[in-house]
């Protein structure tokens, strides 16, 4: 009926697509991305810059 309907029905699917792959029995993990979880874990702070629809995930996480 409308793109944005089919859009929010598909999120479900899309979110588990690309968070499965980095889980590792049950924790994060994010080596094939290139991203050390030592160096990770000693930031006190990260900043999501982002607007529209994607701001507002941002401000849930």
């Amino acid at each position: 009926e409308h793109f944005m309907l089919k859009e929010i029905h598909e999120q479900p699917t899309a979110v588990r697509t690309t968070i499965t792959p980095r889980i590792v029995n049950g924790m994060p993990d994010f080596a094939s991305d290139g991203i050390d979880i030592n160096k990770l874990s000693s930031y006190r702070q990260i900043f999501i810059v982002a607007c529209g629809t994607a701001m507002h995930a941002g401000m849930v996480g």
